[in-house]
């Protein structure tokens, strides 16, 4: 599956390979859609993940032919070269207003990108005026910040008559930064933005100089830019949908996950292990030092254990619990039953809610494998 979406995210945004129009040809795909037993092409594969429409995807084209021996690399700064937790708020305010003095005949400008859940948006503010432009959902943060600075270069090179022709793109990505470095960039929007600056360098005088700053430290611009892009999230239309390779890959590598989340969330709260997990992200709790904890671990919150369901296996009656004469189950025996109230007390588990009792955390399951230990039914599980 990995090499397959590899393949097919590089061949989405390559049309000129001559198997693109083979694979992306949606024509053929209902000859194999009447018989399962027939071994389905890729074109038809990659449609059968439903959740990534294959054919609503729109790769990013390069807009540029010229060698990347001619784009040059950008000359590229950082306000501050420690990590950005040493960074004090007032000390890096006074930093970014001597930087401006010292590039006082440089126009500065600011970008920035957002993600959330379902949506991607950037944003960039020229002139102090934010411009706000949204993305399609599948983007990245990192594909939001270049889109963020190819679009604020592309607006300069429009409008760079009305101020200076040195410009300060201020972002606050240092793998956006780091990415325009690279002596011979893959990325499409690298490759756009090193070709528009080699035009406004040489076609209009204009010279650019990028420098990094730190996020949420109270740079003015940058909180403009910041606010700008998480406001776009709001605007019902989609200006941009253009997409990278390493967008649709990951795409293709999260749809079985979103898939197996839509299951399970559609599955009935009466399964016992959904009663107690929202999620199927994995829990870090079920990982223990001893081997035995972790098998009685998991019998526990899936519900089935030796003791109780053990009757199965060797086809006899139920087994019931022998003080309360009533059905013994995990949460008759961690919740319920008063012949194991002390041994409760005694491990100080503060609820009887099996969900509390099962959930991912450490100390609860050291808890309630101790209980079970202590009442001696650890090794009937």
């Amino acid at each position: 599956f990995k090499s397959i979406i590899n393949y097919a995210s590089k061949l989405k945004c390559n049309p000129l390979n001559p198997v693109h129009s083979i694979v992306f040809n949606t024509d053929r795909n209902q000859v194999y859609n009447f018989d399962d037993k027939k071994p389905k092409p890729l074109s038809a594969r990659l449609r059968n993940i439903h959740s990534v429409d294959i054919d609503s995807l729109h790769p990013v084209c390069v807009r540029t032919q010229d060698p990347p021996w001619t784009l040059n690399i950008p000359d590229v700064e950082y306000l501050f070269n420690d990590k950005k937790i040493n960074i004090s708020s007032s000390e890096c305010t006074q930093k970014f207003l001597k930087y401006l003095n010292e590039h006082s005949d440089f126009a500065p400008c600011f970008t920035d990108g957002s993600k959330c859940a379902d949506s991607t948006s950037c944003a960039f503010v020229y002139e102090n005026k934010p411009y706000k432009i949204k993305l399609n959902s599948i983007c990245s943060v990192f594909t939001a910040e270049m889109f963020a600075i190819y679009f604020c270069l592309e607006h300069i090179s429009k409008t760079y008559f009305r101020l200076k022709d040195k410009f300060i793109v201020f972002s606050d990505s240092k793998s956006a930064l780091q990415c325009l470095l690279q002596p011979f960039p893959t990325n499409p929007i690298c490759l756009n933005i090193r070709s528009l600056l080699l035009d406004l360098k040489f076609c209009h005088g204009i010279e650019i100089l990028f420098t990094w700053i730190p996020s949420h430290h109270g740079i003015s611009g940058n909180v403009l830019v910041d606010t700008a892009a998480n406001e776009a999230h709001t605007t019902p239309d989609v200006n941009v949908q253009e997409v990278t390779a390493d967008d649709i890959k990951s795409t293709f590598k999260r749809a079985p996950l979103t898939e197996w989340k839509n299951e399970w969330q559609a599955t009935p709260v009466r399964n016992k292990l959904r009663y107690i997990k929202d999620n199927v992200k994995p829990w870090s709790s079920s990982n223990r030092h001893n081997r035995r904890e972790e098998v009685v671990l998991s019998r526990l919150r899936i519900g089935h254990t030796s003791l109780t369901h053990g009757h199965l296996m060797e086809k006899k009656d139920p087994p019931q619990c022998s003080s309360c004469m009533v059905p013994l189950t995990v949460y008759h025996i961690l919740s319920v039953c008063p012949m194991l109230e002390d041994h409760r007390k005694k491990v100080r588990l503060r609820s009887k809610c099996l969900k509390w009792m099962l959930s991912d955390s450490d100390d609860i399951a050291s808890q309630v494998i101790r209980f079970l230990r202590i009442s001696k039914l650890f090794n009937k599980m």
